[in-house]
């Protein structure tokens, strides 16, 4: 009979641990996106996006320069994207002297972006892939 050594059962499981650990727990595939947000064709600037798809999703504020990146994974699949005020963040909301107001709501946004961009008719679609999804263009209308 071929009995394995202590030290080659080690180095076998070894090796299943570090495969185990390279390629993760076998949970949900996800993707992170990354891109520009235009309003009638130039850079737009105010509030944030929400990512929702199916009871999930993830939000993010759109930076000075147009650009977003949902830097937190969200699982595969399609996503309704909608316009929202800025999202303020712990510190932002203890700096200021209204602290007690809900995370979500802020004076920020642009009436430009029309009602049907803000709720759940929104248009916009994206579709994410496992991975990083990079150069996505989020296009809102104001008509």
């Amino acid at each position: 009979m071929n009995h394995m050594t202590i030290k080659q059962t080690s180095m076998i499981l070894f090796a299943l641990l570090l495969c185990v650990a390279i390629t993760g727990c076998g949970g949900e595939p996800a993707g992170t996106v990354s891109g520009t947000v235009t309003l009638d064709g130039e850079t737009y600037s105010e509030g944030a996006l929400i990512f929702i798809s199916g009871g999930q999703g993830g939000s993010v504020n759109i930076n000075a320069d147009g650009t977003f990146a949902l830097v937190d994974p969200i699982p595969v699949g399609t996503y309704t994207v909608y316009a929202a005020p800025t999202i303020e963040t712990a510190e932002e909301l203890a700096a200021s002297d209204e602290g007690d107001q809900p995370a979500m709501v802020s004076a920020a946004g642009d009436s430009a972006v029309v009602e049907s961009q803000r709720s759940e008719s929104s248009d916009q679609k994206v579709e994410v892939a496992e991975g990083e999804n990079t150069g996505v263009t989020i296009e809102f209308r104001s008509q």
